[in-house]
C-alpha cells in the first residue's frame, strides 16, 4: 500500500492502536519519538518496520523576540460548519533559515509561517505573515 511516518507511536496510550491499524492495512509504519524501543508498548514494536529514537521530540530550534500584530480574521461557513482564520504579522531582527512552513509558537498560541520578507531590504528586520493555528 503505502508508508506513513509516525511521531510519538507509543504515547498517547492510544496511539498503538493507531499504528496497528496502519499495518494491518498494509501501510509500512516508520516510528519517531523519545522513548526507548524497549520502551514502546508491544503492539507499536510490533507493528513498526522501522523505529528511530531521538534525544527529545520536542525540542525549540530557536527562540526570537518579535512584535506580534493582529492583521486579520475571517470566517467562513460550509457543509455545516464554520472555518475562522486569523493572521498577524510578526516583525524579528534577520536572522538566517527562517522560511514559509515554518510554525512559531508564543505560548499556547502556534503560528504558520506563509511568508517572510524584508521590509526596507537593509537586511536588518523581517517581516513575516503568518496564520494562527487552532484560532
Amino acid at each position: 500500500m503505502g508508508a506513513c511516518l509516525f511521531l510519538s507511536p507509543g504515547y498517547p496510550t492510544e496511539m498503538p492502536f493507531f499504528v496497528r491499524g496502519l499495518a494491518e492495512q498494509g501501510v509500512r509504519v516508520a516510528g519517531i519519538g523519545d522513548q526507548p524501543v524497549g520502551a514502546l508498548p508491544p503492539m507499536a514494536s510490533h507493528a513498526l518496520a522501522h523505529y528511530l529514537q531521538v534525544g527529545n521530540l520536542w525540542d525549540e530550534a530557536a527562540t526570537v523576540f518579535g512584535r506580534l500584530e493582529p492583521v486579520g480574521a475571517a470566517v467562513r461557513f460550509g457543509a455545516g460548519q464554520a472555518l475562522e482564520t486569523v493572521t498577524h504579522r510578526v516583525t524579528i531582527r534577520r536572522r538566517d533559515g527562517i522560511s514559509s512552513g515554518m510554525r512559531l509558537r508564543k505560548g499556547a498560541r502556534r503560528f504558520a509561517v506563509v511568508s517572510v520578507h524584508d521590509p526596507d531590504e537593509s537586511g536588518r528586520y523581517l517581516v513575516l505573515r503568518t496564520r494562527e493555528e487552532g484560532a
